[in-house]
């Protein structure tokens, strides 16, 4: 499964960089999207990285990671991801079976899908810490494009494998 999200460079610039999970290898690859060409690839060290997104300042990207062990959940996690760097800079953990991320358009909160918990957790961009739970029924999944005009969430219908990838552009 993969994921995409896009962001600026810089707001004066005309450079903008895809990101984009492979679960399998564990990486984000940049992409220049000005040339198409991947320009690096990040190890975020944990299995299943998948939901991405930008935050609206452009200067960080969080990614869903999955299931961090076998044992009880909480077992899943969150990477916060310096955009300059290229560098992770936290994990956040904590979550039930996270499924999707997305940052609110103020940019003060993360929303993360859980769906072991039938909820969706609220994360403090501020403190990257897990500060409330909304119950919102039964095993929720993923996104869509409520939390922000910008944001855009498809799946992968496309390749016809849905485990392979899914997208998130902002």
């Amino acid at each position: 499964m993969a994921a995409l999200a896009r962001a600026e460079a810089a707001p004066s610039s005309a450079q903008v960089f895809a990101y984009i999970t492979d679960s399998l290898d564990r990486t984000v690859s940049v992409i220049d999207t000005t040339t198409d060409t991947v320009v690096a690839t990040l190890d975020v060290g944990l299995p299943y990285p998948v939901g991405v997104t930008c935050h609206p300042d452009g200067g960080t990207f969080y990614v869903r990671l999955g299931i961090l062990s076998v044992a009880a959940p909480p077992d899943g996690a969150v990477s916060v991801v310096d955009i300059a760097t290229r560098s992770q800079t936290q994990v956040i953990t904590g979550f039930w079976l996270p499924n999707g991320v997305a940052v609110h358009e103020d940019g003060d909160r993360l929303y993360v899908v859980e769906s072991e918990n039938d909820a969706v957790a609220i994360v403090d961009t501020s403190t990257n810490t897990i500060v409330d739970s909304v119950p919102v029924g039964y095993c929720p999944q993923a996104f869509g494009n409520f939390l922000a005009k910008s944001l855009i969430f498809a799946d992968g219908f496309e390749s016809g494998d849905t485990s392979k990838w899914s997208a998130c552009v902002s």
